[in-house]
Order: C-alpha cells, then structure tokens, then sequence
C-alpha cells in the first residue's frame, strides 16, 4: 500500500484524540506508513491515541538494503503526544518509529516512540539534520536513537534537554545503547572529516541503558552530566561499536 503522504510545502496537524492509525507492510520491501516531506504535527488531545505498523517480511541482514518504518521523515515532523510504536520483529535492524532523512528536522515535547529494535534513526550520510528532544519516551532494545554516518561530512545539530530513554537489550552484548552517536569506521565509512559542523547537547534526561559517543564525536558532543540521570561512555576505540 502506498504510505500517507504529507506533500513539500504541506503543514498536516493530526490529532489522534485517542484513536488508532496502524497498518501491515506485507512486502519483502521498504517503506512507511507514513512519508512526511512537508510539515506534520502530531497531537493526542485525550491521550491513549496511537500509530503502529508491522512489517511482516523485513530485512533481516546484518546490513539491511530497505527500512520499514512508522514515520519516515523528509520535511519538518514535531511530535507532542501520542504514541508511535513499530512493533516488527527486533532481529530486524531497520525498523524505525520515526526514520529521519538527510534535511529533515525532527521535534519531540511529549509522546512515546518504541520499536523493538531501534527506535529513532538520523541519516546524517544522506544529508545536514537538525533535532530538538524536550520531552516524552523512547524505548527500544537496540538503541533509542541513532545517529547514522558515512563518508559523507555530516553538519548535524541535535540538542535533547528533556525526556526518558529506555534501552532494554544487551548492551554489553551487542554494543548498542539508549543513545548511541557512532558508526562503522573503516574505508568509505566515518573518519576523523566525517562530522563537519556538527553539534550534540544533552542536558535534564533519564537514561536507562548508557549514552555512548564515539572518539571521533568527542569533541562535538557537550553532556551536562550534573542534570543526566545514566550512564555516559566516551569510547576511546572508534573500530568498537556500529
């Protein structure tokens, strides 16, 4: 089925008012049930509203070539409340609530996004993003959000001054965290140019499951670790984690 679509140049105000939105992806390929390439704002007025999708014949290599998604994010999506949940398999690795494309920008004040695996995805290698987090949940087993790189210089500004991050997994297990900012080093993946301009700041938020930067991010990443309830790992081995 084609995704609900929120055009360039669209501003989309969708109140759940406690209903539900939930679809089936059943296709070996990828998508969304919602695409937003314009404006959307998500509301729960009564609260108890949500948005789920399952796709039942997910990518499940290691390295995934498609993504299905909840909400895959090309334009400007602010989320205050409701919850937005991919409840897909957590073997499969690209199964995001909210999937943030290269000149997005992403807003969260309140709600709860959850996906079994991870939960919130940036594409810093497609192209410049900018996030604010003030508010809500995210659970996940793998990591609540994800900031993805490559070889391209990536100019990323997120700041998450508020909201609670659950990370259920294995962390020791399998290298992923509640927030996670890293990715694969190695030729035609991340280096020392990789992160530009880029500029992370965390501050007021309750972590469950460990903040994790990456050595080459250190000097991009500001932590208030006075007001951070959790765990913070500075790695000093940028070839450990994904």
């Amino acid at each position: 089925a084609e995704p609900v679509a929120v055009p360039t140049g669209k501003t989309l105000t969708l109140n759940l008012n406690g209903h539900t939105i939930s679809s089936v992806m059943t296709e070996a390929a990828g998508g969304a049930l919602i695409e937003n390439k314009g404006t959307l704002i998500i509301n729960d007025s009564t609260g108890n509203g949500r948005i789920t999708t399952e796709a039942t014949h997910p990518d499940l290599q290691d390295s995934p070539g498609y993504a299905n998604n909840v909400i895959t994010n090309k334009g400007n999506l602010v989320i205050n409340g409701g919850v937005i949940e991919n409840t897909t398999t957590a073997n499969a690795a690209c199964a995001y609530a909210v999937d943030n494309a290269g000149g997005s920008t992403f807003t969260m004040t309140g709600g709860t996004l959850t996906a079994a695996f991870d939960a919130v995805r940036f594409q810093a290698f497609t192209g410049d993003i900018t996030a604010n987090i003030s508010g809500g949940t995210i659970n996940a087993t793998g990591s609540c959000i994800w900031l993805h790189a490559g070889s391209r210089v990536s100019n990323v500004e997120i700041n998450i001054t508020g909201g609670t991050f659950n990370d259920s997994g294995d962390n020791a297990a399998d290298c992923w965290y509640a927030i996670h900012f890293g990715s694969t080093t190695g030729e035609g993946s991340v280096d020392e140019n990789t992160y530009g301009s880029t500029t992370i700041n965390i501050s007021g938020i309750t972590v469950n499951g460990g903040v994790y930067v990456q050595n080459l991010l250190k000097d991009h990443v500001t932590v208030d670790e006075e007001t951070v309830t959790g765990q913070i790992i500075w790695d000093t081995d940028d070839n450990r984690k994904n």
